[in-house]
């Protein structure tokens, strides 16, 4: 069985919970008679008991929970899909009376069984992995409250006693309404969405792999590099500057191929560079209308097709533009394209500013909602496109 490696910081938080946390809020809700896994709403499948530990309550649809364990195989940060329900029925869900959870309060260590570890799921590292926010093992915006402590997950070969439930109890934070604490992300990333309006990239070291303002030359049409374009054929996988090669990461053809077929109703996208010179800006555009997704098909072209021709793409920090992106750029966006900033999804290097967090914070509707945004400090590769859908998807937008 595989480990998942706890960070540092989750091993000292797990050696703190050997007592009870003082000051907890405590609350109280009734227990459901519902699939905690539930993928089927209003499925009339029959319950199981996953784990045979004393206590536990009839709440897993099997269906459910053989698709979890299937499916968080495909997770690098997953749980241990073969200690999943042990874990959520002892720890998510123990019952502390009959028909009733007590919500927040206690959290005390797991009894040990087989060999010992301090195991910590990281999936809720991918921001967004846990879409009602209401348990974070790893972080935590109120760190002095029990959803920051990590519980100890001490492994053994049988997966029917990964941890007591006589011992655990449940960490909720109690500042929101009850909802269970354990709701994995059940599909890979994007895939049934809901997907953003509108899909935002930033260009240097970003959607491609250089700085503009580095370049030496204007492209121009002949100054392109054939190859294949990830299996679809052949066209311009680069653009050369001087000496210079511009190709787009692979996050960034992902997306855009993904986009030119169809795969994400309802999105569109555009571009948001603050490139440094009206230079920077012009080569960025001729590469933009040079480098292609599929045959035939430009970065440009795909651009345009989204707004009916119409060039909403903001680029470079000339007047009516500046530097920062969140009082220019998204404004600018906002109003060319009619979709509001809860319903934006932005990528970023970051390298030179935080553009994501001013963004992020800038940049908000009246319903407190705003731009989910993602950094790329190495560019936007498969894993950084893949983590933003799932973070847009379990904003509840």
């Amino acid at each position: 069985m595989d480990e998942i490696v706890a960070s540092t910081d989750a091993v000292q938080l797990a050696n703190s919970m050997d007592k009870v946390l003082p000051g907890t809020p405590q609350h109280e809700a009734l227990e459901t008679p519902q699939c905690r896994f539930c993928l089927e709403e209003g499925s009339a499948e029959d319950f199981i008991i996953p784990c045979k530990c004393e206590g536990t309550s009839r709440f897993v649809h099997e269906s459910c929970l053989r698709r979890w364990q299937s499916e968080a195989l495909s997770y690098e940060h997953a749980l241990i899909c073969q200690a999943i329900s042990c874990w959520v029925s002892t720890y998510a869900f123990v019952s502390l009376g009959s028909k009733r959870h007590r919500i927040g309060g206690h959290t005390a260590k797991a009894q040990r069984y087989g060999a010992e570890g301090h195991k910590a799921c990281k999936a809720c590292e991918a921001q967004g992995a846990w879409p009602n926010g209401t348990l974070r093992l790893l972080r935590s915006d109120f760190p002095d409250v029990v959803t920051v402590r990590t519980a100890r997950f001490n492994m053994s070969v049988c997966n029917q006693h990964a941890m007591n439930h006589e011992a655990l109890s449940l960490a909720f934070t109690g500042f929101r309404p009850w909802q269970p604490a354990i709701r994995p992300v059940f599909r890979q990333a994007g895939v049934g969405g809901p997907y953003p309006e509108l899909c935002v990239f930033d260009l240097d070291a970003c959607l491609w792999d250089k700085e503009m303002y580095e370049m030496e030359a204007i492209p121009k049409d002949s100054d392109v590099v054939l190859g294949d374009l990830c299996g679809r054929g052949e066209g311009v996988t680069g653009v050369m500057s001087g000496a210079d090669k511009i190709s787009l990461h692979k996050g960034a053809m992902k997306a855009l191929q993904n986009h030119a077929d169809g795969k994400y109703p309802g999105m569109k996208i555009a571009v948001a560079s603050s490139a440094d010179t009206p230079f920077a800006e012009k080569v960025g555009r001729k590469a933009l209308s040079l480098l292609e997704v599929l045959p035939g098909v430009t970065v440009w072209q795909l651009l345009l097709r989204d707004w009916e021709g119409k060039d909403v793409n903001q680029i470079g920090r000339q007047p009516p533009l500046s530097s920062n992106k969140a009082r220019t750029h998204f404004p600018r966006l906002k109003e060319a394209t009619g979709v509001s900033y809860d319903r934006m999804l932005f990528f970023d290097d970051c390298l030179w500013g935080d553009h994501c967090g001013m963004v992020a914070q800038a940049c908000r509707e009246t319903n407190g909602k705003g731009v989910v945004t993602v950094r790329t400090p190495s560019g936007l590769g498969e894993r950084e496109w893949d983590r933003g859908l799932t973070m847009y998807a379990s904003a509840g937008r």
